[in-house]
């Protein structure tokens, strides 16, 4: 007789591989349910589509699209939002990172004495810097 190595049964013909198994001890005495067999499906319902509103619905859904793909951030560099139009200070500026470095340098002066006067400070890294 051949016996299915994937199943196990309440015979005692259990199967070292089946994980079920087990529960096999705390399931003998519990009732077994009959199997009900095929269970038919609802039939479908009737829809009835009114090609007006159908186009409608799709070009409102079109419309929450073109809504939730709008950017709600804008990126820019710090440059172009902190100095808007007019020529740039000393003239156009080609050397960003100098312009970094002065600005750290003065951040970081403020910081360690913060009632210093800044402005001797700023005219000699502006001349040592870009």
């Amino acid at each position: 007789m051949a016996t299915d190595t994937a199943t196990t049964g309440r015979d005692g013909n259990a199967n070292q591989k089946n994980p079920w198994r087990l529960f096999d001890d705390h399931l003998q005495f519990v009732n077994q349910f009959a199997d009900p067999g095929p269970v038919p499906s609802k039939p479908p319902a009737k829809v009835t589509i009114n090609p007006a509103n159908w186009k409608d619905e799709v070009d409102a859904i079109e419309r929450r699209w073109q809504a939730v793909v709008q950017p709600t951030y804008a990126v820019q560099a710090i440059k172009e939002s902190a100095i808007k139009g007019g020529p740039k200070p000393h003239g156009a500026e080609k050397a960003g990172a100098e312009w970094g470095d002065v600005i750290h340098t003065l951040l970081e002066a403020a910081m360690k004495q913060s009632k210093a006067d800044m402005r001797g400070l700023a005219v000699a890294a502006l001349c040592d810097g870009p």
